[in-house]
């Protein structure tokens, strides 16, 4: 949240083609953007992301350049080509790489598709993966029919598309400059439109769940990437390839502790940064007064 300072937002172009419907549409929206008083950041270079390979652990300078971006922004706005149903890979390859270090947990994202139905089914494949890794998705509008809307250069020149885009990137501008429980009524419309289980939008601060007496710890929706990135630390593996890891988050002074199996995140729990030393003073006393055991083996009761 800015309150009604200045915003940065990143445009996400997702089309990789020189001449593209998408990326007129945002140039648009980026406009409008820049007019409402935001920085606009574009990135246009998903094409440079290598693909997902859940054994490097380091991921290379285009990765890390792709987190600190969106990182550095207050909302993300996303323009997203429709590929036989769904979006574009390239899209969902850029967004698999932040799964684990979550630079988009609880951060306001725009969509937007231009095509022949208008990316209807790009955008609801995007609003369920950007909220699944808790990102709060305010705003999904569709461009259908793109080539009627434009002139011989691919400029949008159609008049209520142009208003449309403007009001999509006034709200995006306002969410990023709004609390976190203000834009939640906005997040609720388009997750539920989408057909996405409300359960899996990020809670607001003000929702922690209590793990214990002073803890501020809650409880994440279940994540379903095949791995976590910025080389998180694994803290325990077992003979059942089920594994705890840990990443630390220090833009929101946060660890995320997560439970995978077989290769898949089953759940996550964040944990603020002034409860970390408690838990780790609770565990390293809980293990000066158990008896040692092989890991996945079963514990020994204790008399």
């Amino acid at each position: 949240m800015n309150g009604g300072g200045e915003v940065r937002i990143l445009c996400v172009c997702g089309s990789l083609q020189a001449r593209s419907a998408n990326r007129a549409v945002l140039d648009v929206a980026s406009t409008a953007m820049a007019d409402a008083g935001a920085i606009v950041d574009r990135d246009d270079e998903l094409e440079g992301l290598p693909p997902l390979n859940p054994d490097h652990h380091d991921p290379g300078d285009a990765v890390r350049a792709w987190r600190a971006r969106i990182e550095a922004a207050d909302a993300v706005v996303i323009a997203s080509p429709e590929y036989a149903g769904s979006l574009a890979g390239v899209v969902k390859n850029a967004l698999d790489w932040i799964v684990g270090s979550g630079e988009l947990y609880r951060k306001p994202v725009g969509l937007i598709s231009a095509g022949t139905s208008g990316g209807v089914h790009a955008r609801r494949a995007l609003v369920q993966t950007l909220t699944w890794q808790g990102a709060h998705v305010v705003a999904s509008l569709g461009i259908d029919v793109p080539r009627t809307k434009s002139d011989a250069d691919g400029v949008i020149t159609d008049a209520p598309t142009i208003t449309d885009l403007e009001e999509f990137a006034r709200l995006v501008v306002q969410a990023a400059r709004r609390d976190v429980g203000w834009r939640l009524d906005l997040v609720r419309t388009v997750v539920i439109d989408a057909g996405v289980d409300p359960e899996h939008i990020a809670p607001p601060e003000s929702a922690a769940m209590q793990l214990s007496s002073g803890s501020n710890g809650r409880i994440l929706p279940p994540m379903t990437a095949t791995e976590v990135v910025t080389v998180p630390t694994t803290l325990l593996v077992d003979s059942r390839n089920t594994c705890l890891r840990a990443t630390w988050h220090p833009a929101d002074h946060v660890v995320v502790l997560s439970h995978w199996r077989n290769g898949a995140c089953a759940s996550t729990f964040q944990l603020a940064s002034e409860d970390v030393a408690r838990l780790a003073g609770f565990l390293v006393d809980g293990l000066e007064t158990s008896v040692s055991e092989p890991c996945g083996a079963t514990p020994r009761r204790q008399s």
